[in-house]
């Protein structure tokens, strides 16, 4: 008897009616073009295509969105912005020093890194002992 070779998932069904190889072909040129670096480009649209075609992880919806091709275009431009944020933050340089001054800081009465309410007297602000400005 001959196996079997009936897709087993609506993902699995669709991506039997598509064209692999011409999709990854658009897919590269697309991230080679948004990230004018062909190596780069090559790797964001491998990334995002297996990403697509993950059972195990947030795979494509057929039925949201019918073109893989256009499914996958969003993917690319959301790993970049992505991508992007994070470098940004990285370099910002107050974020920098904003992690330099709590690692500097003491720990807490409670023994806590990060300070608790009562550690910085908010019992008493809200009994109306300690004004705003002396705790700022």
């Amino acid at each position: 008897m001959a196996p079997d070779h009936r897709p087993s998932s609506p993902l699995q069904a669709a991506l039997a009616r598509v064209d692999l190889g011409r999709v990854h072909a658009q897919i590269v040129a697309y991230a080679i073009s948004r990230l004018r670096s062909r190596d780069a480009g090559e790797e964001l649209a491998q990334r995002v295509l297996v990403e697509a075609i993950d059972p195990d992880g947030r795979p494509w919806d057929p039925e949201r969105e019918p073109e893989l091709a256009r499914h996958l275009i969003g993917r690319v431009n959301s790993a970049i912005l992505n991508d992007y944020k994070k470098a940004r933050g990285r370099s910002d340089p107050r974020a920098h020093d904003a992690v330099e001054r709590q690692m500097d800081q003491p720990s807490s009465p409670s023994g806590s890194r990060y300070p608790l309410l009562t550690d910085l007297g908010a019992a008493p602000l809200r009994q109306g002992r300690i004004s705003r400005r002396s705790i700022t």
